[in-house]
């Protein structure tokens, strides 16, 4: 796996188990990432979060595609969708095609 602390669990045990081992290991991202947080103005939200902060998501699945395009006046303008290849049995990109 590729990231620092980020777990694919399966149960509840293995959530337990990876939530230990980030606290254990969470300073090693946190301080350093907190000493950058002090020097900028941040909204209340994150400011109150901090750099320690954590959360548990899901997995996104199916096709990964990049949309390029704008926004204006609350409208979206899609200019094209492009599909994002991965190696094989990997979650790792490959190409955009």
């Amino acid at each position: 796996m590729s990231s620092d602390l980020a777990f694919h669990v399966k149960d509840r045990q293995q959530f337990e188990e990876a939530v230990a081992e980030i606290r254990a290991g969470i300073d090693k991202v946190g301080k350093p990432f907190e000493f950058v947080l002090e020097h900028i103005d941040l909204p209340q939200e994150v400011a109150e979060a901090g750099g320690r902060a954590c959360l548990a998501e899901e997995a996104a699945t199916g096709r990964q595609v990049t949309v390029e395009g704008y926004s204006y006046d609350g409208r979206p303008h899609v200019h094209g969708i492009i599909d994002s290849h991965t190696y094989p049995d990997s979650s790792s990109f490959l190409r955009f095609q």
